[in-house]
């Protein structure tokens, strides 16, 4: 997936109103997810996506031996929202998980599997079919 395609499909799938707004739910998703992640994860996650959303990651934690946070959903949301700026945490949940769907088809299944499988059960929220809806009950 190019660059222009990422931002375009979130900007639809979350109706923002510009690429701008797109790049910055990008951006936020990316960034936090990277606190969660611990050693070359981040890196080797970044190395599959075009290379300015690749930078949203890599600009935000590098290294092999970096720590992950290790942090719940809700903090991730929170962390979210808080990045995006200007939103509540309702709309930084369905926005991330807007994210998450399309960094699901931006890259391999082995390589999005390996980053899942990082990350507690109760993340699933964010990863499955009506994510906002089960996020929603959960926060």
């Amino acid at each position: 997936m190019q660059y222009q395609e990422f931002i375009e499909q979130v900007k639809s799938r979350a109706k923002l109103d510009s690429e701008e707004q797109a790049a910055k739910a990008i951006r936020a998703t990316l960034e936090t997810l990277t606190e969660h992640l611990a050693g070359n994860a981040p890196a080797k996650l970044a190395a599959q996506l075009p290379a300015q959303i690749g930078e949203f990651i890599t600009n935000h934690k590098s290294g092999e031996n970096a720590a992950g946070e290790g942090f719940g959903v809700a903090e991730f949301v929170r962390r979210t929202a808080e990045k995006i700026g200007s939103v509540e945490t309702q709309t930084a949940q369905e926005q991330a998980a807007i994210v998450l769907s399309v960094l699901r088809e931006a890259i391999t299944t082995g390589e999005f599997d390996k980053m899942r499988g990082t990350l507690p059960a109760e993340y699933d929220a964010l990863f499955g079919s009506n994510a906002s809806d089960s996020l929603s009950a959960r926060i």
